[in-house]
């Protein structure tokens, strides 16, 4: 009886964590470099509503197209008058807490798994997001999507 319940709260607590994160997959536009495919939770329309005070998570998938020893990432966003501004708080290092390990070999599949939180002090806006990842200096992906920062 008490493996029966010590089951049925493992279950739960698996089904809890699944549910957690639902990754879309993201129409988005291309910028750069060469990459397979985008998700981030939350989106599961166009424009993605960025939740003040709440984390949004992305995954993208690429090959390494040669060995890389550094990766620098760059998050910024496109407001209406077209003026570019740097998301705060974003972590540029990619080699550190995101699902990678550097170096990156050529030829190897890799999934970035990266984390923002939004912070409460952003500012609520309509913004084009550039998400970019740099190595050696050499773009490996680069990509455009339409976000909504909302209360």
């Amino acid at each position: 009886m008490a493996d029966g319940r010590l089951f049925a709260a493992l279950l739960l607590v698996v089904s809890a964590g699944l549910a957690a994160a639902v990754f879309e997959v993201v129409q988005h536009e291309k910028c750069g470099g060469e990459f397979s495919e985008i998700r981030i939770d939350p989106c599961p329309q166009l424009p993605c509503h960025f939740q003040k005070g709440k984390p949004l998570k992305l995954q993208v998938d690429f090959v390494a197209a040669e060995s890389f020893q550094k990766l620098d990432m760059k998050l910024r966003g496109e407001l209406s008058n077209g003026v570019w501004l740097p998301f705060p708080g974003f972590r540029k290092n990619a080699c550190k807490n995101n699902g990678l390990t550097c170096p990156l070999e050529a030829g190897k599949s890799y999934t970035l798994e990266s984390t923002l939180n939004v912070l409460s002090s952003f500012p609520t806006v309509d913004a084009n997001v550039e998400w970019s990842m740099k190595g050696d200096n050499k773009t490996i992906f680069c990509f455009l999507v339409p976000v909504k920062v909302v209360e």
